[in-house]
């Protein structure tokens, strides 16, 4: 399994605290969860992404979304799609990957 994680859970901007600490409780989780589990033959893992282009995101005033995306190192927010992808390289990857946290998040 791949539980999609966010990186503001290792370092919350203001305003999203609550949002970041339960992010973070539920990340930790699925690490151990991934640890703990795996010599059952489950797999857990972590995909904590950064900013992404979404219906959600979308609603974000023109001017607050430019500022937020210059500062992603990437210069841009990741796609949908992107995510996907990831997440099923995840899912595809060998079964030695298990309980760790893997971040996509274009440098942040």
């Amino acid at each position: 399994q791949v539980y999609i994680g966010c990186v503001s859970d290792r370092n919350p901007a203001r305003g999203i605290e609550i949002y970041a600490a339960t992010k973070a409780a539920a990340s930790n989780y699925v690490e151990e969860f991934g640890r703990r589990y795996y010599s059952a033959g489950i797999r857990a893992n972590v995909l904590a992404t950064g900013w992404c282009e979404s219906p959600m995101t979308s609603k974000i005033e023109p001017s607050l979304w430019a500022k937020i995306v210059n500062r992603i190192p990437a210069r841009r927010a990741a796609t949908t799609l992107e995510v996907a992808e990831m997440a099923y390289s995840i899912l595809d990857s060998p079964d030695y990957l298990s309980g760790n946290r893997i971040e996509f998040s274009g440098g942040l």
